[in-house]
């Protein structure tokens, strides 16, 4: 590492790492820290009050984060392109993006309409479809306890 502390020589950083030490050793833990926190599961992330502490360095970085995202949208001095993008990443993460809708339609085909109009009948114990010639409909219909639809 250089003397800039948690940067390597060749400018990477680091992956984080959990901030315990080992009471046998001594040596600095392996382990990459839960996800928020400090320290890993073995040493205390799983403990209810750091999965609390965890939650709530992650929802204030998020507020952080939205709040500069917005501020990109409202820069006079960035180019359209940055605030556009800016823009629409603020409003997917609020929920709001552009609905997406795919409609299908598939002609069947008289065909396909004769072969389930048969299985239909048959399901009702008939070999066909009764012939109507002509039809009225004549008061209201009626559930079997007198309700109506």
């Amino acid at each position: 590492m250089s003397e800039e502390v948690g940067v390597w020589k060749d400018g990477r950083t680091p992956r984080r790492r959990c901030s315990a030490k080992s009471s046998q050793t001594g040596l600095p833990c392996k382990r990459a820290p839960i996800e928020g926190g400090t320290v890993c599961g073995t040493h205390g992330g799983r403990a209810p009050a750091v999965k609390r502490a965890a939650k709530a360095r992650l929802e204030n970085a998020s507020l952080m984060l939205a709040k500069e995202l917005l501020g990109m949208a409202t820069d006079e001095n960035l180019p359209p392109a940055v605030k556009l993008a800016a823009i629409k990443d603020a409003l997917d993460r609020a929920g709001l993006s552009a609905t997406q809708a795919v409609a299908l339609t598939h002609d069947m085909g008289p065909r396909y309409e004769r072969l389930f109009d048969h299985i239909h009948w048959e399901a009702l114990g008939r070999s066909e479809a009764p012939e109507v010639v002509d039809g009225e409909i004549v008061g209201t219909a009626q559930f079997d306890d007198g309700r109506e639809p």
